[in-house]
């Protein structure tokens, strides 16, 4: 959005609503933890799915524009 790079280290992941409201998907365990594997060291997700015994640092978001506003 801001034509910023976000690093290598970044994980995404979410569906965005028509709304811009950021819902959680599934597997978000099994997700976080291949991209542990993967050598990720950051993880963007739904505020819906607070993740637990996760070594990534973890930015929840409800909605886009937060995302937004936190980058």
């Amino acid at each position: 959005f801001k034509d910023k790079p976000v690093g290598q280290d970044l994980v995404v992941f979410g569906e965005v609503g028509l709304g811009g409201e950021i819902r959680s998907v599934p597997y978000t365990k099994k997700r976080l933890k291949e991209a542990e594997h993967l050598g990720m060291k950051r993880a963007i997700l739904s505020a819906s799915k607070i993740p637990k015994n996760t070594t990534l640092k973890t930015i929840t978001v409800s909605e886009i524009q937060s995302l937004i506003a936190k980058t």
